[in-house]
């Protein structure tokens, strides 16, 4: 069994906690009151191996959520509804890494650009000339 908790800042109310239990078979907990999205994401990145590309543009309001016996791609859906992401799996079909992006002015008709701070890979086009 893996268990975390973090405490991620003070409040009137008290601490924002973040805590995430990870049990095998039995899926994942996460528990999250008064915690940013990022430091909610973060704390589930650390225990459980992806990374996460979040754009500095999110809402600011306060994450209070609850989930228990979760695989870890419902956990995201929940968590990230109503958000403009992305999950991106590796190979084995896990998820690698998780980006969540601005959200879309309403009437613009045109998508948010992508995080300032995402890696994005370019290709790097390369000609062969064989005489």
């Amino acid at each position: 069994m893996l268990l975390g908790v973090m405490l991620v800042g003070a409040s009137a109310a008290g601490a924002a906690v973040v805590r995430v239990e990870a049990a095998g078979e039995a899926g994942i907990a996460l528990e999250a009151r008064g915690a940013s999205i990022g430091a909610t994401l973060d704390a589930l990145a650390r225990e459980l191996g992806f990374d996460v590309w979040l754009d500095d543009r999110q809402p600011r309001a306060p994450v209070t959520i609850r989930l228990q016996e979760a695989s870890l791609e419902a956990l995201l859906r929940e968590l990230l509804r109503g958000r403009n992401f992305a999950l991106v799996y590796d190979a084995a079909g896990a998820v690698d890494q998780v980006i969540v992006l601005a959200p879309s002015k309403p009437g613009s008709g045109r998508p948010a650009p992508p995080p300032r701070r995402a890696k994005v890979a370019r290709p790097r086009l390369v000609q062969t000339v064989i005489r």
